[in-house]
């Protein structure tokens, strides 16, 4: 006996309008020891690109004096001072970067080079090698070199951000690759890998993608920059869930190890997030993967506060809650977290199922059974429905059977077959796909079957409910001709304010 889940939401991903970073020139100072002055021919060079940089005269032309001079004199500045010439030179190519419309894959003659003038060079990969260089020989210039890195990564990776906000996902991809050359100190491009991933529903990918994410921003890093701090608060809720999806797709041990990682990841999200909005979800994801682990003594203290404050939940916070309950064998939590639901909402088809489901695994017919008819009532072309309701009233015969009530034991007999026959006599089911709400607008997906010999097309009428089962809108909606033995997808829109259950007519 399985309980349905409704679909989990999918994961809210945001971009981050970047900015190039600040710099930290005094503390860049304090560990960067680099000679630019000597020899002399590495002087010229830096007074050339002060030129530049300070706009004096022809600033493309004092650019290109400033490479001359180290392509000119290169073999002896770079034996005297191997950091100071990768120093000057990599700043002169992060200097041609910031040009507005700029290319990145130009001829070296272009840039003021003497050697090879011919050949092409790409600039992000010219720059990046330069500053390695210098990070090599003096590792405390990481701070300095970035400064010069990050506004040539910065436009790139604020444009692949709109990219994958338009869904064009390979050219961003492009962006985010060419953007990884020159900077990688960053989260925003292995964030924005993971939010691609997830669009492709490539869950590995997502999964990685996030991971590295938690591990570039350090706490420390999270708290001094509040735009960091989301999306690490972001990435690590994503991080559990995507692993608690990828739980939910397997079996036997990888399942276990899946779910372990999950737990231990929604672990950290709240520890490091206590007070996020997010909490609740987090906590119900971390209950369906102890309930996963079979740590039922764990899960309990999962749904504790949902119990005994449902009205801090969402219904479908409380229905996760419950269905945990439920998979840990705690029957009566979890019935009274579907009540708790069905308090709110009356006509929630999934939660009418788990609590019938619920009743049914305590033998509690009388509770089952108008449970039961109101899920005949909202899905009248499920089987599942009916079979609930026929075993209710089997129940509630065999209570009758042993306390000798002929009558009554008949009567719920026989009602229990008229409904089996009744689920063997539909000849179309339906089934639903989501059922989203956006503002006032509502949309319901889901496919009906045709499970008859013949060809047949369906019209179904909708009516949408408000908090106390009241209907505030309707539609019907037509599907097929479905061939036998098939089904053909049905969608409804509706923009009325208020609703938060459906139900449909029979058909």
């Amino acid at each position: 006996m399985i309980v349905r889940l409704t679909a989990a939401s999918l994961i809210a991903v945001a971009t981050v309008a970047l900015v190039g970073g600040p710099a930290n020139a005094q503390q860049a100072a304090s560990e960067c020891k680099v000679e630019t002055d000597k020899p002399g021919q590495l002087k010229t060079a830096k007074n050339a690109l002060a030129r530049a940089i300070a706009g004096i005269g022809d600033p493309g032309k004092a650019a290109a004096d400033a490479v001359k001079e180290l392509d000119k004199n290169g073999a002896k500045i770079r034996g005297q001072n191997e950091a100071g010439y990768n120093m000057i030179l990599g700043q002169v190519y992060a200097w041609y970067l910031a040009r507005p419309g700029q290319e990145h894959v130009v001829t070296r003659a272009s840039l003021g080079h003497t050697v090879q003038p011919e050949a092409t060079i790409d600039l992000l990969t010219a720059a990046d090698s330069a500053f390695d260089a210098v990070e090599r020989a003096v590792p405390g210039c990481a701070a300095e070199t970035n400064d010069y890195r990050r506004p040539a990564w910065a436009p790139l990776v604020n444009a692949a951000a709109e990219l994958i906000n338009n869904d064009q996902l390979d050219t961003a991809e492009k962006l985010i690759k060419r953007a990884d050359v020159i900077y990688q100190g960053s989260p925003h491009t292995s964030y924005f890998t993971a939010i691609m991933a997830q669009k492709r529903n490539d869950l590995p990918g997502a999964i990685a993608a996030n991971k590295r994410t938690i591990e570039i921003i350090t706490p420390e890093q999270a708290a001094k920059d509040e735009g960091t701090n989301q999306i690490r608060n972001q990435v690590m809720y994503n991080y559990a869930v995507l692993l608690a999806a990828q739980a939910d797709g397997q079996s036997g041990d990888p399942q276990k190890a899946t779910a372990r990682e999950a737990v231990a990841a929604y672990k950290a999200f709240l520890d490091a997030y206590p007070n996020d909005e997010q909490r609740t979800s987090a906590q119900a994801g971390m209950g369906r993967m102890l309930a996963a682990l079979g740590d039922t003594a764990a899960v309990a203290t999962v749904f504790a506060e949902m119990l005994a404050d449902p009205s801090k939940y969402t219904d479908s916070q409380l229905l996760e809650g419950g269905t945990n309950a439920f998979n840990a064998s705690r029957f009566p939590d979890a019935a009274r977290l579907f009540e708790a639901v069905l308090a709110r909402n009356p006509y929630y088809r999934d939660a009418l199922f788990n609590l019938a489901n619920t009743y049914w695994s305590q033998n509690q017919w009388d509770k089952m059974m108008p449970i039961a008819r109101r899920l005949a009532q909202v899905d009248p072309h499920n089987q599942d429905a009916w079979q609930l309701l026929a075993i209710a009233y089997k129940g509630r015969g065999d209570v009758a059977k042993a306390a000798k009530n002929l009558a009554l034991e008949r009567a719920m007999y026989d009602t229990a077959v008229k409904h089996v026959e009744h689920k063997n006599a539909l000849t179309s089911r339906v089934a639903f796909t989501l059922f989203a709400h956006d503002g006032p607008k509502h949309t319901l997906r889901g496919t009906v079957e045709n499970a008859s010999a013949k060809p047949a097309t369906y019209t179904v009428w909708f009516e949408f409910l408000d908090k106390d089962g009241k209907p505030v809108a309707a539609q019907d909606v037509t599907v097929g001709p479905v061939e036998p033995k098939k089904t053909a997808p049905f969608t409804v829109e509706v923009n009325q304010a208020g609703i938060v259950a459906f139900r449909y007519a029979p058909f």
